[in-house]
């Protein structure tokens, strides 16, 4: 009864730290998912003017950026929010207005799903627009060749009681990108030259896109070009740029942390029944100890040690059983998310963390340490009391 009862307290340790390593794993996996989809729409580094929406291209602080060792690419870019119409379709997106350069990166040609990503040819200008978009404006996505956009924007220096409201140009489509659903139902890619003569905002930009080198370099960068650049300018890496977003998932998996180790200390009670029982049990032995001259204080540490062995062999257990779980699904991708294509990715993603791991063990055996502590305490006095 006593190893039954033992046994199905050690299951509980188990099953309580493997879900917490193969939570923890799948959340990382996610994290690390949303941020790589991030990461190639968003520069490696943002600049941003501190106050107001624009600044000026002349400005003397941004002629040399070029030149601070670790950048591959600068770029300019302009961003303002369009209507946007193709035949008898139209829909409000985010003109992103960026350098003919944009098309040679990597992460550019990697994000295109149909087309070629051309942004000039000459004096021609050409739009890349994002899936969803294109699926709003009843674009013929199998071939793009023959697709015009009409652009409009606000004549914002028109008055009141203007003639024209709007200025407008057509501008072919070259191709149609696809990242995930957020950045594909807000974009679309022009030349800078296009939105500038759109707007009439020559030389004006929103930022300047810092693409780098090698991603180790991004600190160091990220320093010189806030020297450079001084305090009128924010210089912000990837996790900056979408603050809001890491800040909820970190939130997010700090509450399922806490929800999980919740349920953990409910399975702690086991333990405690376990020990309790133990020592009732072992009333006769306790009697022999105390008769050959072990004290109260020799008798509890022969039953902490008991409830602790109990926690490292569950804790232990379960670890092994939630590393293997999450290493045969970022392997083999064994469970998954949903109908083939339904999806970005057919599996749950995982990604396991050694600093997880530690925090998982070190957090079972404290909580189950503290959880045993007392009612042994508590049980041996009493029962020390009546002899």
């Amino acid at each position: 009864m006593i190893n039954l009862i033992t046994g199905v307290a050690t299951a509980g340790i188990i099953v309580g730290t493997m879900s917490l390593i193969i939570v923890l794993s799948v959340f990382n996996g996610f994290e690390t998912l949303i941020s790589s989809l991030y990461s190639t729409f968003n520069p490696d580094i943002k600049v941003t003017a501190k106050y107001g929406k624009y600044f000026n291209d002349s400005l003397p602080a941004l002629q040399s950026l070029h030149t601070i060792p670790g950048i591959h690419k600068s770029m300019y870019v302009l961003e303002e929010n369009a209507l946007v119409k193709h035949e008898n379709k139209q829909y409000v997106a985010t003109l992103k207005a960026v350098q003919p350069a944009y098309t040679s990166l990597e992460r550019t040609k990697k994000m295109m799903v149909r087309g070629e990503p051309v942004l000039q040819n000459g004096n021609t200008n050409f739009a890349i627009v994002g899936l969803a978009i294109a699926y709003h404006l009843d674009v013929n996505t199998a071939d793009v060749s023959h697709t015009n956009l009409s652009v409009y924007v606000p004549n914002i220096s028109g008055g009141i009681g203007m003639q024209k409201p709007f200025h407008a140009k057509k501008v072919p489509l070259s191709g149609i990108f696809s990242i995930q659903q957020e950045i594909d139902n807000k974009y679309v890619i022009v030349p800078l030259r296009f939105l500038w003569d759109l707007t009439k905002k020559k030389h004006e930009l929103s930022s300047i896109d810092i693409y780098l080198k090698d991603n180790s370099q991004l600190h160091a960068v990220k320093e010189k070009l806030k020297q450079q650049l001084g305090s009128d300018f924010e210089v912000k890496d990837h996790q900056e740029q979408e603050a809001l977003l890491y800040k909820i998932m970190k939130s997010e998996k700090l509450a399922i942390f806490f929800i999980l180790t919740f349920i953990l200390i409910i399975a702690m009670f086991n333990i405690i029944g376990s020990i309790s029982i133990i020592i009732i049990d072992k009333k006769k032995e306790i009697q022999q100890l105390w008769n050959l001259g072990a004290n109260q204080q020799t008798i509890k540490v022969i039953f902490y040690m008991e409830g602790l062995l109990i926690l490292l062999v569950g804790s232990i257990v379960g670890l092994i059983l939630g590393v293997a779980i999450c290493m045969i699904q970022e392997n083999f991708g064994l469970i998954k998310l949903g109908e083939a294509g339904s999806f970005l990715i057919n599996a749950y993603p995982v990604s396991l963390q050694l600093f997880d791991v530690i925090l998982v063990f070190f957090t079972v055996i404290g909580i189950g340490f503290l959880a045993i502590i007392y009612p042994i305490h508590q049980i041996i006095k009493r029962y020390f009391s009546r002899l």
